[in-house]
This record gives C-alpha cells, structure tokens and sequence, in this order.
C-alpha cells in the first residue's frame, strides 16, 4: 500500500508544476508492464512488461481512438501532428513507430509505403481489449510476426461465441465542443453457441476550429485553427461459425473511409492550410482454429486488403500551382501457426507470408512488390518458480522489380526468463531481444530521397523488472508494482540527411543511438463501503535516449527529437453501483524539437487533466448511459509536435444504450 501511495503522489506532485505555470509542450508517455487498467484485478505476471486496457478503461480516461487509450501505457510516446484530423503515431522507448506493429484480431496491419500506421483512425467502438507487450506476445496461437517486432499493439474485437436468444443492439450518440458528432450502432445475433454474425457502424464528424495561443518571439497570439475538420465512417463485420467441438472460424470485414484536413504548421503567424487527405481502406480477413486436444492447436490466418490513399494540396509551391498524390496499396497475407500449451512447457511454431504493392503517381524512382516471409520458433519450458523462454525469428525479404533486387535474410533471436519467489508475491524478470526494422518503400525508392542500397535498422532490447502484487493486503482489494530498467541500442538507424546542399537530402543509415530508462507502475483498489471502491493508477517513466553516432558532431550525447526524459500517468476512478467518476493527468516533460539540445529548439513540459462523471440505469431489457467529459480541464496550451497546437478545453456529452 505505501508503494502504491507513494508514488501516485508523487506523480500528482511531479505533474502539477506545469499546470501553475500554465506552461506546453511535449510528447506523451504512457504506461507497458504487464496490467488490464482500472479492472476488477490485477492481470498475470508475465516474462516481458506488457500492459492492457479493456473497454472499461477507455471510459475512464476519456479515450475516443485507440491513440487515445495507449498513451497511458508506461514506456509510449504519443505523437500527434495536432488537429483532430492529425497524424497519430505510437513510439515505445524512443525506437520510432516504425518498430511498433498493430494488430486487428491477430492479423497486422502493414504499409509498406510508410512504415507507420495512424492510430487515430482507430475506433473504440466494439473493441473489447487493447493489449500492448515488448518483445513477445503474452498467449499462444499467434502469427510469427507477432514476435518479430520490439513492441505489439494488439486490438480485440469482441467476437467471441456467446449463447444470444435475442439480437443484441448496441447504439450510442456524442456530441462535443467544435462541432463533434459521432453516432454509432451495432448489432449481433447469436445463433445457440454456434454461430454468431454482427456489424456496427461508427461515423466520425468535428469541424477541428478550436482557438489556441502561440508565442512567436516576445509576442503571444492568439487564434483558431483551421483545416483540421475531419469525416469519416467506418464499417466492421464479424462472423463466426462453429463447425463442431473442434473446428471454429471466424471471419472480418473491414471498410473505413473518410475526408480530412492536413492541418500545418503555425510558422510567422501563417494559420492557412489547403491540404486534403482521402482515404479508403478495404480489407477481408479470416482465422481458422482446429483443436487437436485439450492443449494443442492448428491455426490458419489469412487477409486480403486495398488501401487507398490521396492527398491534395491547392497551395503546393511548383509549376503546376498545386499537388495531387494517389496510393493505392494492397496486401495478400497468409499464415499457419502449431502451439500447445502442456503442464511441463508452452510451444508456439508460425510461419507467415505477405505480398504488399504499393501504385502511385508520386515521385517514385520504383514500383516494387514486396515479398516477406516470417518464421517464428517460439518454446518456454514450465518451471515450479522459474519460466524460462527462447524465441527464433527467421525473415526474408525481397522487393522485385524488373530494376532492382533488394534482397534480405534477418534471425532475430530473444530469450527472457520470470522467477518467483516471496510466497508467490514477488516476481523477477529479466529479458533480451533483437529486433529490426525493414525501410519503407519511401525510404528505399521516393526519388527526392530515396535510396536503393539501405540496411535495415536494428536494435538490442535488455530489461529486468520486480514485480510485486498481492490480493487483500491490508484494507485493499489488491495491490500491484512494478518496476522495469530497461537499455536500448539502435544500429544503423535509418536518418535523412543533407548530401548536395541543404535543399538536397538523401536517406542514409547513419545514426547509433542508446537508451537507458526506468518504468514505474502501480496500481491498487480500495473498498470504501460495500458498494463504493477507489481505484487508483499511476506510471512514471524516465528515459534518456541519445545519440551517440559521431563524436564530433553537434548532436553527439545529445537527447534525440520528441523524446521527453520523464513521463507521467495518474488516474484516480470512484465506482459506486450506477455512479462513476473518473480524473486522470498525463504529465510529459521537457524535450527538444531537433537533435541539438539548445535553448532554440527547447519544449516545455505540459501537464493534460481530465475528468468525467458517468450514470447508468436499466429500463425492462434496456441498459442506458449518459456520460460527461471535460477533457483538458485547466485549457491549457500544449503541442507534441512544435508549431503544431493541440486543442485546448473541450467538452463531450454521450448516451449510449445496449438492448439484448
């Protein structure tokens, strides 16, 4: 208990500094080890940290995206290119979101033209879990990518066979500050336990026009940010079908589509922006399970998908007097996974293959496919206190084109180990895993900056952690601590830099650099009376990320760009039968803009507080819910990004119904 008090006060101590100060500016960390936030009790202990958060947790710290939900995660920086349309990416201990994969029912989501996917398209709707983990996965049964990568975001639909005599709707409606409306709607039809088939709908629509403050030079300004509105609807189908006792198949489809405004930067007072971005994204995937016994299982993953992408730009400074990019990508993926999980040990075997394309009539040199084979071997022997495990991972890669041959053979392997001790309450863990990233076809063949002969950019992951968790200490319900030193190094990371002149940039692999940290997290449920119970949550992350290329460069043991060296989270839920109320500050400390830490290129730490009050009821089979938010509640003004202002005060009314 005095762990878990101690360091929530401190978190709320730590982060109250820029709030009095009314200051801004950062990028946001968020929690990792291994926890289901603000849940009836605390999640298994695992080898590597990990960190989950299910549709109860969205509600309490005011989550609309799946941006929004993880940048609680210990170890997580958000960034968010500002506007409600705005580019949002995740980067876990300083690697970049290119090293993060995003996975939808077990399946990733690529873009080989980019290497990033934007989370804030994601919505929360019908998503059961969101489930974050380093280095491997926390079940069986997985793709062999899923343990390729330094970290996986795994988002969970809530498509599991359920006996439903009745249909189930589902419906909600919010409105908020600057025009935001969204409605929502599901359905689902249970058929015994057999089979189910549902489908829900979310449209999107906020005009973005928020006012926002800026400084430029000794002079405060103050203004509303334009082109930031943003329309979209997204369309999810899930069906499944139980063959028999062992044989189950479940199968997605998925459409989301939309307009948005490309807001810019705020530079000498320009506010104006004309870019557009469209998008269409398609896809059908399906995941076939056999069970062989209690303990062992064959699984088929396979997915088909279009994503279509055009941005537009009517102030594009060239001779034509505008721009106007189309991508077209798509994607063919298949995979067989054998795992089992017995008394004595876990096994997981997987073997994944992709064919992405990727049209265009951008500046690209290329045209190529992309052909990636993955092979995961992954074996943890079960121990009285010990749980050793030792992953394999094998890629190839080659991209085709009559020009070119771009070929890649990588073995990443990684090992970890959890022992127990202290009457099951105490946990050691430590852990080693390899990972790379391959360059993305803008990295390799987009002919300003192009370059066909890159490397992939690797990194070495280390951790140790303690683990600490007890059920009915004290007073409590439970108690959970963790804490987590962790040393990063990146080889061969991937960098643009100036060749001919300043106006003439290549991609290059030039950069090295070296991250040590520390992750904190806490978290504890206290009863108040028989029907009131205090949760409290709190992370902390402290991490020092630089680079350490060249000695005689400017930059050399300098913090790289975006990455704050402290982060914090404090949530405090009081849950009272049809009453929730609900406050959270994310705290993100000061870092730089470019590779020199200087004061030019210095950003001030900004403290983000929220708080929401929810109530309940039922009527015959009706469940109802009204909910009230106030996001950012002392307005204050703040960027992830530099000249790239985020709203300030915001309001959110939303009823949401379920009928069964």
């Amino acid at each position: 208990m005095k762990l878990s008090v101690v360091l929530f006060i401190f978190l709320v101590w730590k982060a109250s500094f820029p709030v009095l100060a009314q200051k801004a500016d950062t990028s946001v960390v968020a929690p990792l080890p291994p926890i289901t936030i603000l849940g009836t009790a605390p999640a298994p202990v695992s080898n590597t940290p990990s960190f989950v958060i299910s549709q109860k947790g969205f509600e309490k710290i005011n989550a609309h995206n799946v941006a929004d939900a993880v940048q609680t995660a210990p170890g997580v920086v958000i960034k968010d290119y500002g506007g409600v349309g705005g580019l949002k990416t995740v980067s876990v201990r300083s690697l970049g979101a290119e090293h993060t994969a995003v996975f939808l029912d077990g399946i990733k989501i690529a873009n080989v033209q980019s290497g990033q996917v934007d989370l804030g398209r994601f919505s929360l709707q019908n998503i059961q879990q969101i489930q974050f983990c380093k280095d491997r996965p926390g079940a069986l049964g997985n793709t062999a990518s899923a343990y390729l990568h330094a970290a996986s975001l795994f988002i969970n639909t809530d498509n599991q066979f359920k006996t439903l005599e009745k249909a189930r709707i589902e419906g909600s409606l919010a409105y908020g500050s600057f025009d935001y409306f969204s409605p929502s709607l599901l359905l689902k039809k249970g058929f015994k336990e057999s089979a189910f088939a549902e489908i829900d709908a979310v449209y999107r629509k906020n005009k973005g026009d928020y006012p926002f403050s800026y400084k430029n030079g000794d002079y405060l300004t103050s203004s509303t940010r334009k082109n930031s509105d943003v329309q979209d609807l997204c369309l999810n189908s899930n069906i499944g079908y139980k063959f028999n006792t062992k044989n189950k198949l479940l199968l997605k489809g998925y459409l989301n589509a939309g307009e948005r405004g490309v807001p810019g930067a705020i530079i000498l007072y320009n506010t104006n922006s004309a870019a557009r971005l469209y998008n269409s994204d398609l896809f059908v995937q399906g995941v076939f399970t056999h069970s062989i016994d209690d303990s062992s299982g064959i699984r088929v993953f396979g997915k088909a998908g279009n994503a279509y992408m055009k941005y537009e730009d009517a102030n594009w400074l060239n001779l034509a007097g505008n721009l106007k990019n189309i991508y077209n990508q798509q994607e063919y993926f298949s995979s067989l996974c054998f795992f089992q999980e017995k008394k004595k040990y876990d096994l997981n075997m997987a073997s994944d293959m992709y064919l992405n394309t990727l049209k265009t009539n951008s500046l690209y040199d290329l045209y190529p496919a992309r052909f990636t084979s993955v092979s995961a071997l992954s074996f943890a022997p079960q121990f009285k206190r010990i749980k050793p495990a030792a992953d394999l991972v094998f890629t190839y890669v080659k991209d085709f084109d009559q020009a070119i041959n771009y070929t890649k053979k990588v073995f990443t392997p990684g090992v970890s180990v959890l022992y127990t001790l202290w009457k099951n309450n105490v946990s050691l863990r430590a852990s080693y895993k390899r990972t790379f990233r391959m360059p993305a076809f803008s990295d390799l063949y987009y002919s300003l900056i192009g370059t066909h002969t890159l490397k992939p950019e690797f990194a070495s992951n280390y951790n140790i952690g303690l683990i600490y968790v007890k059920d009915k200490p004290l007073f409590m319900n439970y108690i959970r601590f963790q804490a987590d030193l962790f040393y990063m190094k990146v080889k061969d990371k991937i960098m643009a830099v100036p060749t001919k002149n300043a106006f003439v940039w290549s991609m290059q692999n030039l950069g090295l650099v070296e991250t040590k940290g520390v992750e904190l997290f806490t978290k504890s449920s206290v009863p108040l009376n028989k029907a009131t119970v205090l949760i409290l949550t709190g992370t902390y992350t402290f991490q020092q990320a630089l680079d350490v290329t060249h000695p005689n460069t400017s930059v050399y043991r300098n913090q790289i760009s975006y990455t704050p060296y402290e982060t914090a989270n404090a949530t405090i839920s009081v849950e009272r039968k049809r009453i929730n109320i609900n406050y959270s500050l994310l705290y993100s400390g000061f870092r730089y803009s470019l590779g020199e830490n200087i004061p030019e290129n210095y950003l001030e730490p900004f403290t983000i507080q929220d708080a929401s009050f929810s109530y309940s009821w039922k009527l015959f089979n009706i469940k109802a819910e009204l909910k009230l938010e106030v996001n950012n509640l002392f307005n204050i003004q703040y960027e992830f990004i530099r000249s790239f202002p985020m709203p300030g005060r915001s309001f959110l009314i939303k009823f949401k119904f379920k009928y069964a």
